[in-house]
């Protein structure tokens, strides 16, 4: 088992307690190390961006209009550094998760830094 399938049960955990609001905040607040976000994937002029928003807000109220083309939604934490997608989508805008929205992701924040 690898690091990431270890942190697998906790990111479940996780999303649990914030489709319940119980909110990842309360959840974070323990343990600052982790962040629970939700993201959408838009096609703009031939290029998927991604749009990250926190973990509180519903996919339907984070997505701005005329954003683009959407591709794909979910949710995800950021532990120590990388993000661990949860692999499920969007109920609000009937959206898959797809594995490779992770390096998109990833992407954005490393353009930030």
């Amino acid at each position: 088992m690898n690091a990431l399938e270890a942190l697998a049960p906790t990111f479940a955990m996780l999303h649990v307690a914030a489709a319940a609001s119980v909110g990842p905040r309360a959840v974070s607040d323990r343990s600052p190390a982790i962040d629970f976000r939700k993201y959408i994937i838009v096609e703009r002029n031939g290029r998927e961006l991604a749009i990250v928003f926190p973990g509180t807000i519903r996919h339907d109220e984070g997505c701005p209009d005329r954003a683009g083309s959407l591709i794909s939604a979910g949710s995800f934490i950021v532990a120590n550094g990388t993000v661990i997608l949860s692999g499920v989508g969007s109920a609000t805008l009937n959206l898959p998760s797809r594995p490779q929205d992770a390096a998109l992701i990833e992407s954005l924040f490393s353009e930030s830094t």
